[in-house]
């Protein structure tokens, strides 16, 4: 960008009358300071300003002629700010990327099978009578994986020295036997055990545990079992089927089937369409723009963080393993950045566009999930944007089902 001499001689002019109007010199009343002296203490001053009023309307300007829209924050650079020379300055910003014509032609996928079989049936009545199962006393047999205790655990250094610390004891701990909860050697030690019974076992916790009291140490745990319960599942007949919001066992099985069918065919259709993007970033590559690759860095590293500390990890641990995971996750974010552009490209290069209808059956979908009225969903999407990304993503979709119409689908062997 260039500007005229004349015209940042006049910017920094302006700013000078502006100074000399307000500025508070001895000897002199408010605003009446020579120019001389105002030139002298504040020349520097009104040239920097001049500037920055200067290139930020010159950018402004250039952006409009343009007719582009940066991906992020335009960053005007004087290369000479002489006055009485011209104002030369660079602008650098990123944008959305031109990929030209996209190619598709020879695109091959596998596709899975998408059945439910009776197993897949039976697996998912199990969960839901677990669900549903009542604690139960524990008669002819010892403590097994799937059993509930509740227990004093008393903790004290696996190694006896002298001036250690008086055993811990925590009243009324609770356990499911063979979870991940404490020390997988306890678990192991309640094995076959029972109510009024104490167990003891060495749980070394190494330095990376995610329990700040424990870790790095060797303890000496002793678990003394006051209640010992099993999960009683309840009947697999109609009144269970009922309990569950269906008329019988055998509608039971029917709403499980279709609930199971419409996930497989989710996940695999989920899994042709990462299939059909890789295949269309190896026939067009393309460089994703920085800003959008932290944009969405920025985001999954905030999520991540938050689901970590919500788990209970502490705040250090959390930065120590978002570090270690750092490459791959900006690796992923630039996959899904090139994989956004050239969906998007797609869809313009083969003029598909979102419906309304597609829309309103979405809104539809979303109303009755959350229990509003689609009226009111609407409005509040409008409100803070969502409705534009639904439409978005639901163009997007709309690429990737012609993308999949176009490829030869082969079933997956076996």
């Amino acid at each position: 960008m260039t500007i005229p001499a004349p015209v940042f001689e006049e910017a920094v002019q302006k700013e000078l009358r502006r100074i000399r109007q307000k500025a508070h010199l001895r000897g002199f009343r408010k605003g009446k300071a020579p120019k001389e002296r105002i030139e002298l203490l504040y020349g520097s001053e009104a040239t920097e300003e001049a500037v920055s009023r200067l290139l930020g309307r010159a950018t402004r300007q250039s952006l409009h002629e343009l007719d582009v829209q940066p991906l992020d924050v335009p960053k005007a650079t004087p290369e000479e700010a002489t006055r009485g020379k011209p104002l030369v300055a660079k602008l650098r910003f990123s944008v959305w990327p031109e990929v030209g014509t996209v190619d598709f032609e020879g695109i091959k996928v596998t596709t899975r099978d998408v059945s439910v079989t009776e197993s897949d049936i039976g697996e998912t009545l199990e969960q839901l009578r677990m669900e549903k199962a009542q604690p139960g006393p524990i008669e002819g047999r010892g403590i097994q994986d799937g059993d509930f205790v509740i227990g004093d655990l008393q903790e004290s250094s696996a190694i006896e020295l002298a001036g250690a610390p008086a055993p811990q004891v925590t009243k009324d701990v609770p356990l499911k036997v063979g979870s991940e909860a404490y020390h997988p050697s306890l678990h192991e030690a309640l094995q076959g055990a029972g109510e009024g019974d104490t167990v003891v076992a060495t749980a070394s916790f190494g330095e990376e545990s995610p329990d700040p009291q424990r870790a790095g140490r060797s303890i000496r745990a002793a678990f003394t079992i006051k209640q010992a319960r099993t999960p009683v599942l309840p009947a697999l007949d109609d009144a269970f089927a009922r309990e569950l919001g269906a008329d019988s066992l055998l509608a039971l099985r029917g709403d499980i089937r279709d609930r199971l069918r419409r996930r497989a065919d989710q996940n695999e259709r989920r899994a042709v369409a990462e299939q059909l993007v890789d295949a269309l970033r190896e026939k067009n590559p393309v460089e994703p723009p920085e800003p959008l690759v932290e944009r969405d860095l920025d985001n999954r590293v905030r999520m991540l963080a938050n689901s970590m500390m919500q788990g209970g990890m502490p705040a250090e641990q959390v930065r120590s393993e978002l570090e270690k995971h750092l490459d791959t996750l900006r690796a992923e974010c630039e996959k899904t950045v090139a994989s956004t552009i050239l969906v998007d490209a797609l869809a313009d290069q083969q003029g598909i566009r979102t419906t309304e209808e597609a829309v309103e059956q979405r809104l539809e979908q979303e109303a009755s999930a959350a229990g509003k009225s689609q009226a009111a969903l609407r409005a509040a999407m409008e409100k803070d944007g969502r409705l534009e990304r639904v439409r978005t993503q639901l163009r997007r979709d709309a690429a990737i089902d012609f993308l999949r119409n176009q490829a030869e689908l082969t079933p997956a062997p076996g």
